[in-house]
């Protein structure tokens, strides 16, 4: 509402819009000139410029995946009564038998996934890593405690063998570094 105003009030800002709204429109509708098409050119120029990392997976790769396989059908066999039945374990209840049901299908899929595409493998580590300590590191306290028994807990090891599989069909994750930003 001001710039109105002054506008209205003077010519020389009024003359000034007058042009700067030719030269858009001008510029929006002239004619484009042609220009030479450089897309080839550039993606070349792109490409010689980029090193390219081509990691080789192990020797053994058919026989990690084949663990990794292995794995994901261990972990969803020792899972089924917690999934279909809600029996996870003595005294659990019926909601918790699930969630833990959840989480064991949860590494089987992706034991399975990275069988299929040991690509992904490494993306799993953190996730499968916290998630497998966590379960050796509980099931150390509560067997220590008199909770449970080392028996009963010995299906964690699929867990822990999936965990190791993982890292070897995907190797180590890169070191962290400090980015000034």
């Amino acid at each position: 509402m001001v710039v109105s105003a002054h506008l209205a009030g003077c010519a020389g800002c009024r003359n000034w819009q007058e042009a700067a709204h030719r030269l858009t429109r001008t510029a929006r509708l002239a004619p484009v000139r042609a220009m030479a098409d450089d897309t080839e050119r550039i993606l070349e120029a792109v490409l010689a410029d980029r090193t390219v990392k081509v990691r080789r997976l192990p020797r053994g790769n058919q026989l990690v995946r084949a663990g990794l396989a292995a794995a994901a059908l261990a972990q969803l066999v020792i899972i089924i009564p917690a999934l279909v039945l809600g029996n996870a374990g003595i005294g659990v209840p019926l909601h918790a038998s699930r969630e833990l049901g959840a989480f064991n299908l949860a590494l089987a899929v992706g034991f399975a996934a990275a069988a299929l595409r040991p690509a992904l493998a490494r993306g799993m580590l953190p996730l499968v890593g916290a998630a497998t300590v966590g379960l050796v590191v509980l099931a150390m306290i509560d067997t220590m405690a008199g909770e449970t028994t080392v028996l009963a807990e010995v299906p964690h090891l699929i867990a822990v063998a999936g965990l190791v599989l993982l890292y070897l069909a995907g190797g180590p994750l890169p070191a962290l570094r400090y980015r000034r930003g």
